[in-house]
């Protein structure tokens, strides 16, 4: 029973680590998109 308990915590902690890796890209690029949207409405106006 122990044993499932560290393979699903592994399993869950891979887990994490790919969807914060994620989430963290996915701000990024939404970040770097508003600060390009800005400086481009910033040029032309």
């Amino acid at each position: 029973m122990s044993s499932y308990i560290v393979v699903f915590t592994a399993i869950t902690l891979k887990i994490n680590r790919v969807y914060v890796a994620y989430l963290d890209k996915y701000i990024k690029n939404k970040v770097n998109l508003y600060c390009w949207i800005k400086s481009c409405s910033r040029d032309l106006s």
